[in-house]
């Protein structure tokens, strides 16, 4: 699959093929290739973290993550796409290795791409929770407790397009 130039429009049939190999990296653990699909001067605001920049930061990050969680199951769905910049729900399953509970966690990713690759992300994690790993979240009666109902802003340059994403309040905005 050959992957826009520059800030050119992706088409969905390119971003699907991106998030299946994205999901692909995650399941082998490869965080030398996660890493690479990332612009050298990359900027990426995960949830409450600091915002990291650059590859360096990236692979710290991955690293530290992925070092957590056992058997870490993936799952990305397209939710909007504009020009170069798409939006992403994930939803995720693993082990913590340290406690061996099972976790599980969804959010929403906004990325805006250059030449193939992520050039921004920012990425708002909506819970992370101890649950069966065959359980949906939204089929956990306490969810509603935990995660409210929110309106997220995706992106400026796609018209202003509002997404019930089921966000916490402090959800995500993103567009310059």
């Amino acid at each position: 699959m050959t992957f826009p130039k520059g800030e050119e429009p992706w088409t969905r049939i390119q971003v699907d093929a991106l998030l299946r190999a994205v999901e692909g990296m995650f399941h082998r653990r490869d965080i030398e290739a996660l890493v690479h699909g990332f612009t050298e001067d990359c900027v990426v605001r995960f949830s409450e973290q600091p915002e990291r920049r650059g590859r360096a930061a990236l692979r710290e990050l991955f690293t530290a993550r992925l070092a957590r969680q056992k058997d870490y199951r993936l799952k990305k769905t397209l939710l909007a796409l504009e020009g170069n910049v798409l939006a992403n729900v994930w939803e995720g399953t693993w082990e913590d290795r340290d406690t061996g509970k099972a976790m599980a966690g969804r959010g929403l990713e906004v990325w805006r791409m250059r030449d193939g690759m992520i050039a921004a992300e920012t990425n708002q994690s909506i819970t992370r929770l101890d649950c069966s790993c065959d359980s949906l979240l939204d089929d956990i009666p306490w969810i509603s407790d935990i995660v409210e109902l929110n309106i997220a802003m995706v992106n400026e340059s796609a018209r202003n397009t509002n997404v019930d994403t089921g966000f916490a309040p402090a959800a995500v905005a993103v567009g310059e």
